[in-house]
């Protein structure tokens, strides 16, 4: 309990938030039953690890210092699957309802255009390059507009059907 307690007051003071007591029992709850896991040998993947890894790095880097705090408090080896988890607690108290709703929509809708990509062209795209990382950063402001009604087609058309003329294989995709 500690240990736990230890690494959720060094998150209220990197992320600069209070956690309530319902949001502080959630992580408690949460990195308990993380630990019990750990020692039945039963992890969990988290599906989302790479979008909040990188759409989240702030929080991502703080939930990581936690599991760091856990892990040697504990000895033991928690995973970055649970930072992932972890991360989406410190969304819930950092964000309001609505943009929480929005990240983990936005989280989803990166991932499945980047998959998209990957199946229409046939290729895996490395996710540790910085290609990689510059494309996602891009869809993932492309998807932010898009949820505000702010994307529309190019105001100029004669650039857009330049380009749409241009690479038309990336136009279909």
């Amino acid at each position: 309990f500690q240990a736990i307690n230890n690494a959720i007051n060094y998150a209220s003071k990197a992320l600069d938030v209070t956690f309530v007591s319902t949001s502080r029992l959630a992580m408690i709850d949460h990195l308990y039953y993380s630990i019990k896991r750990y020692y039945d040998n039963s992890n969990i993947k988290n599906p989302l690890l790479w979008d909040l890894k990188t759409l989240y790095a702030k929080e991502f880097q703080v939930a990581a210092e936690c599991i760091d705090i856990i892990n040697k408090a504990l000895n033991i080896q928690l995973s970055q699957d649970e930072g992932g988890f972890i991360t989406l607690h410190f969304i819930n108290v950092t964000y309001s309802e609505g943009e929480r709703n929005l990240a983990v929509l936005e989280a989803e809708a990166v991932n499945d255009i980047l998959n998209i990509i990957q199946r229409y062209y046939r290729i895996t795209l490395d996710k540790e390059s910085e290609k990689f990382r510059r494309l996602a950063t891009h869809i993932r402001y492309y998807v932010r507009k898009a949820a505000k009604r702010e994307a529309s087609k190019s105001k100029n058309i004669y650039l857009f059907n330049y380009y749409k003329h241009m690479h038309s294989d990336a136009y279909e995709c």
